[in-house]
């Protein structure tokens, strides 16, 4: 058994009432959330006391963590003391790990900072950041008593999605969108703005009106008008899509990646990944094109033939046996424990490639 990741952190940063909300999950496993439900919810963060061990010195860790989110230092200006133990980890030669929080990354001004963050564009991804899994939850464990709901293999491919599509609002957005990269580069806001500045949802649109109009495949797609955000997973129209269904659609959002991505692995349904230019997590240990039907942005309007010729591909023992192979990946490597289980490997050694700091302008869809 691997010998737990020494961490040291701040107590003082994390006020009981904002712990829920702002403390990083690592750390709630040793702290609580400061709230009187802490109970319910600590058998899920057990698994992080395994993981890691607590230390009072800094100098016997392995590593810093900042212990709330970097959101919360900016929301409630408390940067000084991010920034305090941030020069703290690097006068004893540690590094620091940071979490970000929603869809864009931030300007961190930390020279020795591992970020954690959920999207990047692969081709620009400095070796500070790690991708992190969106995780909807347990699909499977919370909507089918931990047995994925295997699907046969049937002439023609059945495709979903459940989603946002469309907006009445595409100007508003775009001026939107304008403004934040003004705010960004104009050192007005911390926050990455969206790319491109043109919505996403154009690109989405003619991907997915592609597959609706293919005789090559199956397609049950529910298109909406307003996104479904983080509340996906408690809603039953988006199980029931996915279960009733070979592939999911996995395409990126306002940033530059998919939460359906890791629902579907979850689910054990198989991916179509459409390749935005997407940093995925372990991309260096996990060959993911063995997992998806992967789309290269320049194919996305062939995307129904990629698919169609993938089904063909694949026997029907090859089919159930790939659903199955999606849903251990998911535990193994993206499930919350599955991913910090491989903490040490995937921040403190990291592969060589993951060092490399490649700066291309991104493709715009």
């Amino acid at each position: 058994m691997t010998q737990p990741v020494r961490i040291y952190s701040d107590p003082s940063h994390a006020t009981p009432d904002k712990r829920r909300d702002y403390l990083v999950g690592i750390l709630k496993a040793f702290w609580g959330d400061g709230t009187n439900e802490w109970e319910r919810y600590r058998p899920e963060h057990l698994f992080y006391l395994d993981l890691f061990e607590l230390v009072p010195d800094i100098d016997r860790a392995e590593i810093v963590i900042l212990p709330m989110i970097w959101n919360y230092y900016l929301r409630f200006k408390k940067m000084p003391r991010a920034l305090h133990l941030a020069k703290q980890a690097e006068k004893a030669g540690k590094k620091i790990c940071i979490w970000i929080n929603g869809d864009f990354g931030a300007r961190i001004p930390v020279s020795n900072a591992i970020v954690f963050q959920t999207s990047a564009f692969r081709s620009r991804k400095a070796f500070h950041i790690r991708i992190r899994p969106d995780n909807p939850g347990d699909l499977t464990r919370l909507y089918f008593e931990g047995s994925i709901p295997v699907r046969n293999k049937g002439p023609k491919p059945v495709v979903g999605f459940y989603g946002q599509t469309r907006s009445k609002r595409f100007w508003r957005l775009f001026l939107y969108n304008f403004w934040l990269s003004i705010a960004y580069w104009a050192r007005l806001s911390p926050y990455e703005p969206p790319k491109p500045v043109f919505p996403h949802l154009i690109f989405r649109e003619k991907v997915l009106n592609r597959l609706l109009a293919s005789p090559l495949v199956e397609a049950r797609i529910t298109g909406l008008s307003k996104s479904t955000g983080k509340t996906m997973q408690v809603n039953p129209e988006w199980i029931h899509n996915m279960r009733d269904c070979d592939y999911v659609v996995c395409i990126r959002g306002t940033a530059n990646y998919s939460n359906r991505f890791y629902g579907a692995l979850s689910m054990g349904r198989i991916p179509i990944f459409v390749d935005t230019d997407c940093a995925l997590p372990f991309h260096d240990e996990i060959d993911w094109k063995k997992y998806c039907v992967w789309v290269d942005q320049k194919d996305a309007m062939r995307i129904d033939e990629k698919v169609a010729e993938f089904h063909r591909a694949h026997s029907e023992t090859e089919f159930v046996k790939l659903q199955r192979a999606c849903r251990e990946l998911w535990l193994e490597r993206l499930s919350d424990e599955g991913f910090y289980r491989h903490f040490r490997e995937y921040v403190l050694e990291p592969p060589a490639s993951s060092l490399e700091d490649i700066q291309k302008e991104p493709p715009q869809p």
